[in-house]
């Protein structure tokens, strides 16, 4: 029986010191939960069956995609990096189980959805090429722009637009077409609204209702 003690002891050490990390794991649960469920809600395309593919070819946005709450910047790219793009792989990988749901099998020379998260690590290892969505074309991009040059209010822009931008243009740039175009086109979007931003509080300091008449801001 003496024997026998240390090794208790120590296996309840070592049970105590997994414990802190079993009630995080356990406390997040709910938060990712109530995330995929007000994900249907806030969606900005408000397709509950969560395929955007009508309003954006080629990409559609995967549950836990929702940002809930007041959060800080790095944080939108984590929920950002949940969203389903198209890669063309250059290895065989078998059929991935993953939180999001099943992806694959992949072929070589064969484009398949994964998550961006994903995609962007087998891209830093040169195992695929990113497939950029349709709005990060140039033609498109100018086109947002002039419509925010237009239009007093925010346009629509997809889920995490600048996330994925910034993204994609700092991981998968050889595969962005015309990048250094496609850069500066994003930053242009940008600035355009952070200046109708700066206007829209400088009018409500001035009296008006600051944010009134901008729904997306």
């Amino acid at each position: 029986g003496a024997d026998l003690a240390p090794s208790r002891c120590g296996s309840l050490a070592q049970r105590r010191e997994r414990r802190p990390r079993t009630r995080a794991r356990r406390w997040n649960v709910p938060f990712r939960q109530q995330a995929q469920r007000s994900n249907l809600a806030a969606r900005s395309c408000n397709r509950s069956s969560g395929d955007c593919s009508a309003c954006e070819p080629g990409l559609r946005w995967a549950p836990m995609s929702f940002v809930p709450g007041d959060l800080p910047a790095a944080e939108y790219e984590f929920f950002a990096e949940n969203t389903i793009v198209t890669i063309v792989p250059n290895l065989v990988l078998p059929k991935l189980n993953l939180i999001q749901g099943d992806f694959g099998p992949f072929q070589p020379l064969i484009p398949a959805e994964m998550p961006l998260w994903l995609a962007l690590v087998l891209k830093k290892r040169q195992r695929c090429s990113v497939q950029p969505p349709s709005w990060l074309g140039v033609q498109e991009l100018e086109r947002r722009l002039e419509g925010e040059k237009r239009n007093p209010r925010f346009q629509e822009l997809p889920q995490h637009f600048f996330e994925i931008a910034h993204l994609l243009l700092e991981a998968a740039r050889d595969d962005m077409g015309d990048a250094h175009k496609v850069e500066g086109l994003v930053e242009d979007l940008e600035n355009r609204r952070y200046a109708k931003l700066r206007a829209k509080l400088a009018d409500g300091a001035d009296g008006e209702a600051g944010g009134a008449g901008m729904p997306r801001l």
